[in-house]
């Protein structure tokens, strides 16, 4: 029998990659199956987050994970994922990204950094993807981002950042350690993150950071993700890739044959063009988004505006109401994007009402 894959779609081609999966599902001959969802079915799943997730999980791809674990579910009941991948052979762009601007960094006294963090952080973030847009074919691999806004937003917050762990902090996380203090009015302790940056302390850069990851971002998010979505759909998905002698054998390659000529997966690359053309997976990396930025304008609003509401924040005191409104604010009159940072803040307060009021 041939091999099953699946994928879902969405109708915003920013988001799409379907048609992508389907090529090369084609090429290979496998038996593919896919769903293209609307919005009212992935707003449908989001009052069941807080069960799902037990905890306030706040990775909106957990919508989509959903979705498509219960297509995968209805035609087999094991499946496996790629996760892993990016982490041991520095598939993300951040970690180039990051070691290009360490070693910027080093040379451009903070002064300067400031300065130019806070006279690009007046340029509207969809007016510099304006022209970013039309520019995209023109430019190297390298600099071919999908998800432009969110990047060009980092990017800011990255210049005035000292240090690579603070540097890195704003590329993964929503806040530095200061915002979260401001939003939550008291100290935060250091934790596995600060922890694994001392670890590492004479790695390379970008052996360092995947080590991070490993620790950090691929438990706590991506297999966490992927295992409670799956689960609630009654699939059980398997992770090839993490298998401890895949894991041993890659922390023994050296940073060359992980990224090369400006682009990570070197040596998973390489061995994927044998099997399919260049052409269908040398594109810019998308993740498995969703269009909340849209969503938190529109369909979203209401629901965020009554949880985030200063009444309902002040009564009970977790975060300091008038940092939230500002995020809100600034979002709805279209100044800045912030809907993974209201995103993380609604899931919070959805999960303290299914199980702390």
């Amino acid at each position: 029998n041939a091999i099953r894959t699946f994928s879902i779609g969405f109708s915003d081609k920013q988001f799409n990659e379907a048609p992508w999966a389907a090529r090369i599902a084609t090429h290979l001959g496998t038996d593919h199956t896919e769903m293209y969802v609307e919005p009212g079915q992935v707003l449908n799943v989001i009052p069941h987050l807080p069960d799902i997730y037990d905890e306030p999980f706040a990775d909106s791809s957990a919508l989509p994970t959903y979705l498509v674990s219960q297509l995968t579910r209805r035609h087999v009941t094991v499946a496996l994922s790629g996760d892993g991948g990016d982490e041991q052979f520095s598939g993300y762009v951040r970690y180039w990204l990051t070691r290009t601007m360490a070693d910027w960094m080093v040379r451009v006294p903070f002064g300067i950094r400031k300065f130019a963090t806070d006279l690009l952080s007046k340029l509207p973030a969809r007016w510099v993807s304006g022209v970013y847009q039309p520019c995209l074919d023109f430019l190297p691999q390298r600099f071919r981002v999908a998800n432009f806004e969110d990047k060009w937003q980092k990017l800011i917050m990255q210049i005035g950042q000292e240090g690579l762990s603070e540097l890195y902090r704003m590329t993964i996380c929503l806040w530095s350690g200061r915002e979260i203090s401001d939003l939550v009015g008291c100290p935060v302790s250091p934790g596995r993150y600060e922890a694994l940056f001392e670890e590492t302390e004479g790695w390379p850069v970008l052996s360092r950071l995947m080590r991070v990851d490993q620790g950090t971002y691929l438990p706590d998010g991506m297999l966490t993700k992927v295992d409670r979505a799956s689960m609630a759909a009654s699939l059980e998905v398997r992770v090839p890739l993490l298998d401890h002698r895949v894991v041993e054998f890659t922390a023994r390659l050296p940073e060359s044959l992980k990224f090369r000529n400006g682009a990570g997966k070197y040596l998973l690359k390489k061995i994927l063009a044998r099997y399919v053309p260049r052409a269908l997976f040398e594109r810019p990396k998308m993740g498995f988004g969703i269009p909340l930025d849209k969503w938190l304008r529109g369909e979203l609003k209401e629901p965020m505006l009554d949880y985030l509401s200063p009444a309902r924040l002040n009564r009970e005191g977790r975060f300091k109401a008038e940092r939230v409104t500002h995020f809100v604010n600034e979002h709805l009159n279209g100044s800045c994007s912030h809907h993974h940072r209201l995103w993380a803040l609604l899931m919070w307060q959805m999960w303290h009402e299914r199980w702390i009021a």
